[in-house]
């Protein structure tokens, strides 16, 4: 074996510490005798949702040995996952109701990630020291004097590298932890609620300057989720012999539908009346656009340069399309179809068929 391929090979292998060095870590196990190569397939436990399977069974060792890690990482996915909820919530009551939850849960969430943070550096530290005393070990062996041909240093070296593989795939289930909540960080703004590119600054800045706009589209969600939950109470009363929807339930559509068609007129007014503005700064330098074509159209007749009226012509149509671009926006809120009612069930249709 020639130990300086192996030494770079090593390194290079360490150093990347996440999912290959978790590979490398099961591929340096030899398999337990007996069993076949089913049952060395890593177990998925449902509590891990969304982290790789191949870091749960060190996870599982992890609730013993760093319980409080575990506790505050099952806390604050919990967390999380609440914000979430009250951040995407509709319905005449329940938004209102969720929304007004939202500082305290956040506040929950950042008292929660020092307190994961401690644990999480806690369990780290030793893993890291001991994967760089056990890389420090290897390397001095490796340069000792007639290593390459000592088969016990061979075998020595071997040993390490599998212990410091093994360090290497705990550090790489810490960081799948931490990592669990990158994407639960990021509560979702109104743009990606009302179906807008979630960077798109030019909305941003619209909806920001009109939040009437905002509520407008939120209210025919709101009812448009209340007319869902209504729907699914029905659907249920109907399977339960000992329910029946009656004339009470069937105000609550009504009155929800007359609330949403008051919404999307609501939302057109709106609309109209923020959007007329921009229409109107759009026309004005759509005027600019035209003269300044002229002029340059003139000029090169002439056989003149058009360098600053190209200039002029940039900005106007960059300031025309900016104002075209918030119109469009402002029409695309107002895209909404109306749901089809069902067909009243048929006299004497025989219950059951759904």
């Amino acid at each position: 074996m020639k130990w300086s391929c192996l030494w770079i090979a090593t390194l290079c292998f360490l150093t990347f510490n996440g999912s290959c060095a978790l590979k490398a870590a099961q591929a340096a196990a030899p398999p337990a005798a007996g069993k076949d190569a089913a049952a060395q397939k890593p177990v998925s436990d449902p509590r891990f949702e969304g982290i790789d399977v191949q870091h749960h069974a060190y996870i599982k060792t992890l609730e013993k040995t760093h319980k409080a890690l575990l506790l505050s990482w099952f806390k604050l996915r919990d967390l999380y996952a609440e914000a979430h909820h009250c951040a995407t919530v509709f319905g005449t009551r329940e938004r209102k109701r969720a929304r007004s939850k939202l500082p305290s849960l956040l506040s929950k969430i950042d008292s929660e990630k020092i307190k994961f943070e401690r644990a999480y550096e806690r369990a780290r530290a030793p893993i890291l020291k001991k994967e760089m005393a056990l890389r420090d070990r290897a390397m001095k062996l490796s340069e000792k004097q007639g290593a390459k041909e000592d088969p016990l240093v061979d075998k020595r070296l071997e040993e390490l590298y599998s212990e410091a593989y093994a360090q290497g795939a705990q550090l790489s289930t810490l960081k799948a932890l931490d990592k669990a909540f990158y994407r639960g960080a990021n509560m979702p703004s109104e743009l990606t609620q009302l179906g807008l590119p979630a960077k798109a600054s030019v909305a941003s800045k619209v909806l920001k300057k009109n939040p009437r706009l905002v509520e407008a589209r939120f209210t025919i969600k709101d009812c448009e989720a209340d007319l869902a939950t209504l729907d699914a109470l029905k659907a249920a009363m109907e399977q339960d012999p000992k329910k029946r929807w009656g004339a009470a339930q069937e105000s609550m559509v009504k009155r929800t539908r007359q609330t949403l068609d008051k919404a999307v007129a609501n939302l057109k007014k709106e609309a109209e009346r923020v959007k007329l503005p921009f229409l109107r700064d759009a026309a004005k330098f759509k005027k600019k656009v035209d003269m300044t074509q002229k002029k340059i159209d003139d000029l090169e007749k002439r056989k003149r340069k058009t360098t600053t009226y190209e200039q002029r012509l940039s900005e106007y149509t960059a300031e025309m399309d900016q104002y075209l671009e918030a119109a469009a926006l402002i029409d695309q809120l107002t895209i909404w179809k109306q749901p089809e009612k069902k067909a009243p069930a048929k006299k004497g249709a025989k219950k059951g068929g759904h």
